[in-house]
């Protein structure tokens, strides 16, 4: 998934840049955003968001109802602090959805600092501290990058709270054709808290991506991996599958409602 190919020359080239070889396939794409999202060097980056365009355009059904990926490799994870035993029984997840606002207010949303006016059905708390960057010089995309430290408390079904801390990197990536796409990914910082001892939520990681369409409208992936167990038995892959899917879904939906209503 990760390894950028060299291309070989007769005769060979000594210090010629090597080529970026961007996965085909969703699972693939997906495991290789995350893991690329903080290269230096935008190319991979500016590859395979043009594969997800591609692919998503001729596939987009598909995704609507949820779409099954592969796992978060230890290589992507352990950058991020994680390690190969963080990551057993990790399911994983993506939804597509077409957003009738533009890259620029998609994006906006997701940095917004008030995140549970955004999501009131959600998050019982929330507060956003910055690390990198500023909003207006984000939003207006004079700069390039943003990342945020997060402390939230949600509300889900049942009666199940949960609070976390995690890290935020937003990023944006101008195609060769001229578009500007916004990247985002987030993972836990620290072992959550959960209302319900049976219940373990080991790790989540997320993944975002937004695509201008010629209509103006964005076209989105929303990506989801999480580790989680009953007692101590891994969650059927099926309910974890279908709880990520409907959490993505349902997000998509809030915010474009919020959009309509405040921007």
């Amino acid at each position: 998934m990760r390894p950028v190919f060299l291309l070989l020359v007769a005769g060979g080239l000594v210090g010629c840049k090597a080529p970026v070889e961007a996965p085909q396939t969703l699972d693939e794409l997906c495991g290789f955003l995350f893991a690329h999202l903080d290269d230096e060097d935008p190319e991979a980056l500016q590859a395979s968001v043009e594969n997800l365009d591609g692919w998503m355009t001729a596939n987009f059904d598909q995704t609507l109802g949820g779409y099954a990926i592969n796992d978060i490799t230890p290589e992507a994870a352990e950058p991020l602090g994680k390690t190969a035993d963080d990551l057993e029984g990790i399911t994983g997840a993506a939804v597509g959805a077409e957003s009738v606002n533009t890259v620029g207010d998609v994006t906006e949303a997701l940095v917004w600092e008030k995140q549970e006016e955004l999501y009131p059905e959600t998050y019982l708390e929330f507060e956003r501290t910055l690390v990198e960057g500023t909003y207006d010089c984000f939003n207006a995309q004079t700069c390039d990058w943003l990342v945020t430290d997060n402390s939230m408390t949600a509300s889900y079904a049942l009666g199940l709270t949960v609070s976390s801390e995690f890290l935020a990197q937003y990023r944006w990536v101008t195609l060769e054709d001229g578009r500007t796409v916004s990247i985002y990914r987030t993972w836990m910082t620290a072992d959550p808290e959960i209302n319900f001892d049976f219940l373990d939520v080991k790790d989540q990681f997320y993944l975002g991506v937004n695509i201008p369409l010629e209509d103006g409208h964005t076209l989105r992936l929303l990506a989801s991996w999480i580790v989680a167990e009953i007692g101590d038995t891994d969650i059927p892959e099926d309910f974890a599958l279908n709880l990520v899917i409907n959490t993505l879904s349902s997000s998509s939906e809030e915010l474009d409602v919020w959009i309509g209503d405040n921007l």
